[in-house]
């Protein structure tokens, strides 16, 4: 994508004015999308964009600058207004050597979609609506969409890190409206993966927002967990887990978006807060090394503590057992979206597909209902986990107008009490 000589001149060029930490990161991505809706092929799209931010560092200040234009002078110019913006001082110049850090393919593609024509991506999307209108004759309404896209990236930095990826994804998403006795009813669901077209091939529940363990909110002390590594702040059936190297996963990576590989980081175990998700900026600060959770929306972005995939290990539980050992409850299929306040943990998250639970078994849906709690009570209020675990759908973590590619699983779980509102079917 870019030399290696112009590379290391441009970071040089990024530290003449006495900053003690510059950074390229380049991307070149291309993407098609297509949609469907009531059965007519409503777009198809293709793109490309390309481009690089620069960060640079001086004491305190950052500056941070990006640009479309990827050849040498484009990225000289770049560099500079972020060092401009860092600081005003004159500190020489510094002769620099990139290593290359050796890659570790954690995806593969077998299939690669932009090898395909497009009209295989409409044709799957037909067989979609086809498939979800012959399940019930009381399907009024289909709507679906596709997304390929390839992700070429670069990372390079003064301390002499250069590092790659390639990354590709597919997502699928359909949403049908059902007219019956109860009145119109909506569903939806969505597939999404770092992989080739091959998942096609093969095939035809968060309750607790992580951003509290994210290292710039502990930093800033914006977070109910600050300070509380090595204390008990969950169940002791609980252990969280963010791991980037889930294979084929929505948000696995080689490395973050400031070129650091990505990690296993266990968050809690048993219980017991361990640790929190680093970026390079923070953990440079602190001495230690990155937990590969530095991301970025795009190169127009400065990255930030992010989540990659992050769920709940499997408890020992069936399923079956939990539903008959609650008297009264809700069981709840999927989540829809939410927001969640960082500094206290409440949350409010709206639920797509939820029952009651009355004598132990599942019985009247409910609809336009929202989950309303407290992550770390939640968290501490888990008495019972099962034993099947899975990821669930493609989700997307914004922060700060900022939105990455992220996947959450758990098992069957049950809290003890949180507060719920919705109206029976």
């Amino acid at each position: 994508m870019i030399d290696q000589d112009v590379i290391e001149r441009t970071l040089g060029v990024a530290l003449r004015t006495g900053a003690e930490f510059a950074e390229i990161y380049a991307e070149d991505k291309r993407s098609t999308s297509v949609g469907l809706d009531d059965g007519r092929i409503e777009q198809v799209t293709s793109g490309r964009d390309r481009g690089a931010g620069m960060r640079v560092i001086k004491g305190e200040t950052t500056g941070f600058a990006h640009t479309s234009d990827l050849s040498e002078s484009g990225l000289k110019a770049a560099a500079r207004a972020a060092a401009e913006a860092a600081s005003r001082g004159n500190g020489g110049s510094r002769t620099l050597a990139l290593t290359e850090q050796p890659r570790r393919f954690v995806n593969t593609v077998e299939r690669a979609p932009e090898d395909l024509p497009k009209s295989a991506k409409v044709e799957l999307l037909t067989r979609i609506d086809e498939a979800a209108r012959a399940t019930a004759p009381e399907i009024v309404q289909v709507s679906a969409a596709y997304a390929d896209s390839r992700k070429r990236v670069l990372v390079a930095n003064s301390d002499g890190l250069l590092a790659r990826d390639d990354i590709t994804r597919v997502l699928t998403r359909i949403s049908v409206v059902a007219d019956g006795d109860t009145g119109m009813q909506t569903g939806f669901q969505s597939m999404g993966h770092t992989m080739g077209w091959e998942v096609f091939d093969a095939t035809f529940d968060q309750y607790v927002d992580v951003d509290e363990l994210e290292a710039d909110h502990i930093q800033k002390d914006a977070s109910v967990y600050a300070g509380k590594v090595g204390e008990l702040v969950a169940s002791p059936l609980v252990t969280l887990v963010d791991d980037g190297t889930l294979v084929g996963e929505w948000g696995t990576l080689e490395i973050d978006d400031e070129g650091h590989p990505t990690r296993r980081n266990v968050l809690i175990e048993d219980g017991v807060l361990t640790d929190y998700m680093w970026d390079y900026l923070r953990s440079r600060k602190e001495g230690r090394r990155s937990s590969g959770n530095g991301r970025r929306q795009s190169y127009m972005h400065l990255p930030m503590v992010r989540m990659t995939n992050t769920f709940v290990l499997d408890g020992n539980d069936d399923p079956d057992d939990i539903v008959a050992a609650t008297d009264h409850g809700v069981y709840v299929a999927e989540l829809g979206g939410g927001s969640v306040n960082t500094a206290n943990g409440d949350f409010v998250f709206g639920m797509r597909e939820a029952y009651l639970i009355e004598n132990g078994r599942i019985t009247e849906p409910l609809r336009e209902g929202n989950l309303i709690g407290n992550g770390p009570q939640v968290l501490r209020d888990i008495d019972l986990l099962g034993n099947d675990f899975k990821m669930g759908n493609p989700g997307t973590c914004g922060k700060d107008g900022q939105g990455v590619p992220v996947g959450d699983g758990q098992p069957t779980l049950r809290v003890k009490s949180l507060t719920i509102g919705g109206t029976a079917a």
